[in-house]
């Protein structure tokens, strides 16, 4: 039932609910499950900078669903949604460099 309104939702081009419908691809609840056609949401929302969004493209990133493991696009996605102080993000982050660099020589 709910995901009735996600789509409602994100016909308008609300970004949550694309994320959201993201979502019910990437798990299959109410659709066939399509993890490159999540990805495509995740995008979607996340041109808009909608941080859950960003992370979950970091997460398909990191490990390979629906798109080619790619560490390097996972550490700018989840970088994105840590920058909005996303906990998960951050905590991710963290999880991929213990030790992070602040700054290049």
């Amino acid at each position: 039932m709910a995901a009735k309104y996600y789509w409602r939702a994100a016909e308008q081009g609300y970004s949550p609910a694309v994320c959201s419908v993201g979502r019910l691809y990437q798990y299959g609840f109410g659709v066939p499950k399509n993890e490159e056609e999540a990805v495509k949401y995740y995008r979607m929302a996340a041109k808009k900078r909608q941080h859950n969004a960003e992370f979950n493209l970091g997460w398909c990133y990191e490990n390979g669903v629906g798109v080619k493991m790619n560490p390097r696009e996972a550490l700018r996605y989840y970088t994105l949604a840590a920058s909005q102080g996303y906990s998960f993000a951050l905590k991710q982050l963290a999880k991929m460099d213990p030790q992070p660099k602040l700054f290049e020589y």
